[in-house]
Order: C-alpha cells, then sequence, then structure tokens
C-alpha cells in the first residue's frame, strides 16, 4: 500500500473510533501539517467516509441526528456569536420557547434580560443552574431523546400549541440552496416541530451556524419565507447572503464586533 493511501486508511480508521475530532488533534496523531489533514479530510469526505465540519470531522454514522455532546464542539465559536446576538432580541419580562439544540443551550446562557418566562423541551436548558434572570422555566411534556437530550414527540407537539410566547428560538439541520430556501430537517418530528412552530403567533426566530447553509436532507420543513428573523454568522458567501435576505424579513450576521 502507498504511503498516502496507508495514511487516509489510518486516518479513518482513527476518526471512526471518535464521535468527533479536530483537525489539530489529527494533526498531533499523525505528525503532518495542517494542510495535509484538510486536504485527506476533503478526500474522506468525497467518499463519503466522513462528515466534514469547521475545524474537524466525525464518522459517518446512521443515526440522522447527531448527539447533542457531539453537536456542542461543532462550529461553537460561531455558534457563540450567534447566541450572543439572539440574546439582544430578548427584552425584559419577555415570554420565549427555545428549542431543543446546542445553539438554543448556548443561547439560554447568554440572556441577560430579567424576568424572563422560558418554555423549552430541551434538556440541557432545564438541568443547567439555574439563572437568577429567568423568573419562570417551564419543560414541555414528551418523550426523552438520550441523543438528542430533548423531550419530543406528539405530546410536545400538543403542548407547544397550548403556550403563547413572544419569541420562538430554534435551529434546523440545514438550509436548502433554492429559491425558496427550504429547511432541512433531521427526521419527521422536527419538520412536525418546525410546521407548528410557523403556524404560533409570537415572532419565529431561526439560528444557523455557516456549516449549515446549502445542507440538503430528506426530510424538508418550511420556506424561510415563513420566518421573522434568520441569524447566521459571517462566514456565508455573499450570493448566500443575498438569497437568504430576499427571503426571510429580517436577516442578522453574527460577528466578533
Amino acid at each position: 500500500m502507498k504511503k498516502k493511501e496507508k495514511r487516509l486508511a489510518e486516518l479513518y480508521q482513527y476518526i471512526n473510533s471518535f464521535e468527533y475530532i479536530s483537525i489539530n488533534d489529527l494533526m498531533m496523531q499523525f505528525n503532518v501539517s495542517k494542510s495535509t489533514i484538510v486536504r485527506d479530510l476533503d478526500m474522506l469526505a468525497r467518499q463519503e467516509l466522513i462528515e466534514r465540519f469547521h475545524g474537524g470531522a466525525r464518522a459517518l454514522s446512521d443515526e440522522r441526528v447527531t448527539k447533542f455532546n457531539i453537536r456542542e464542539k461543532i462550529n461553537e465559536e460561531k455558534k457563540i456569536l450567534i447566541a450572543r446576538e439572539a440574546a439582544k432580541l430578548v427584552k425584559n419580562h419577555d415570554t420565549i420557547y427555545l428549542d431543543t439544540g446546542s445553539t438554543c443551550f448556548l443561547l439560554y446562557k447568554e440572556i441577560t434580560a430579567t424576568d424572563i418566562t422560558i418554555f423549552t423541551p430541551n434538556l440541557a436548558i432545564i438541568n443547567y443552574t439555574p439563572r437568577s434572570n429567568i423568573s419562570h422555566l417551564y419543560a414541555l411534556e414528551g418523550e426523552v431523546s438520550q441523543n438528542n437530550y430533548s423531550l419530543g414527540g406528539n405530546l410536545t407537539l400538543e403542548n407547544m400549541k397550548r403556550i403563547f410566547p413572544e419569541k420562538m428560538f430554534f435551529s434546523a439541520i440545514g438550509l436548502k440552496k433554492s429559491n425558496s430556501c427550504e429547511i432541512q430537517c433531521a427526521n419527521e418530528i422536527q419538520v412536525s416541530t418546525i410546521r407548528t412552530l410557523c403556524e404560533m403567533q409570537g415572532e419565529k426566530i431561526l439560528l444557523l451556524d455557516s456549516s449549515k447553509i446549502g445542507v440538503h436532507k430528506t426530510f424538508q420543513g418550511n420556506s424561510i419565507k415563513d420566518i421573522d428573523t434568520v441569524i447566521i454568522d459571517n462566514n456565508v458567501i455573499s450570493d448566500e447572503i443575498s438569497n437568504i435576505k430576499f427571503n426571510t424579513k429580517n436577516l442578522i450576521l453574527a460577528d466578533e464586533s
């Protein structure tokens, strides 16, 4: 076996033994440059053996939803910027809905407004250290998902129809590159969740880091035309920014400034 082929095989085997691994860790493990690791990862991704993320990679699996503790590490810096921008939209005395997912969990930790009421199926939020500025925290009833660290299913959807938050924050697995920019979902339940959110009366705020732009999955939800505000980081090409601006009422670009 040629040296490069041998390294690729060893690289793939090594990645397969982790849920998520960073480029820096791979550079140290294989004692090669960043450019070499990036080229190798791109090659494995083209062969659909791994999934590439900003700053790292993971092995592909049959699971439709990446485990919560993995998602926390993927594009974390970008997600924090998005969460900080989203937190600016939360005002004193607001009643809000925070969906499942790591970005909504980060948003919860960034909220500085006071006397806030929160409804959520997000177990990471429910189990986090109590916040003094949150006056009421309600857990929406549903089936527990260990991988997604959340409550979900028909019970949760029924409970969502009984609440009236002023603002709803949620994310998705991707956003399709198309004229109408359909929201991409992990499964049927996420489709139903987003459909329910879009039917509710409050302000709908979609949080997406740049790695999700252009992702196309089997399950598709609403178009972002049904969304009031989309918050993304600024690591998105100008054509895609223009397309998102055209399809939604308000676009916020999160950056470090």
